[in-house]
């Protein structure tokens, strides 16, 4: 299966989530109420390109439910993409959460501040975290198994039509490549 395939271009986008849930989990274990104001924002400014990354993954959820989940659920398989989808919505309000307390810190009090973040953050690492091992090891097993083969083709040009994220290794530069 070639790199370009939409499950290794979605695998290799779950890498670098997965690694960026990795550095939220240690940040988010650094805010503690008991530092200087200067030394919590110096750590809460380590978590606003983690937040924004998190949140530049929506295309990324968008590929797999517009394409691949639709396409699952129209061959009778629709228990999984239904419990992704509501897990999904549920993180996506919980990530624009984290944003907008980041954004809005300077304006709150700081023992709530770091409640929320806190709160946010170990959510986000453990449901997304699971979210993506699921996906990676029972809905793309089970995709490739039952999505006939000729299918591919099609369901990466819903891919390029959806668009990549900013951190898609390599997807972009083909998708450019393949209008061409």
């Amino acid at each position: 299966m070639e790199e370009a395939h939409p499950i290794n271009i979605l695998k290799a986008e779950h890498e670098i989530i997965l690694d960026n849930l990795k550095t939220l989990e240690k940040a988010v274990k650094r805010i503690k109420l008991n530092k200087s104001l200067d030394q919590l924002n110096e750590e809460l400014k380590r978590l606003e390109p983690i937040a924004k990354l998190l949140l530049e993954a929506e295309s990324h959820h968008q590929r797999g439910e517009k394409a691949l989940f639709l396409r699952l659920e129209e061959l009778g398989v629709t228990g999984p993409p239904n419990v992704m989808r509501i897990e999904r919505e549920d993180l996506r309000a919980r990530k624009k959460a984290l944003k907008k307390i980041l954004d809005e810190r300077g304006t709150l009090d700081p023992s709530y501040v770091v409640k929320r973040v806190r709160e946010l953050g170990n959510y986000i690492v453990s449901v997304l975290g699971d979210h993506i091992y699921k996906e990676n090891n029972i809905i793309y097993p089970l995709a490739l198994r039952i999505i006939p083969e000729n299918e591919w083709g099609k369901i990466r040009e819903e891919f390029d039509a959806i668009g990549y994220c900013c951190f898609t290794p390599k997807a972009r530069a083909q998708a450019e490549h393949h209008h061409h």
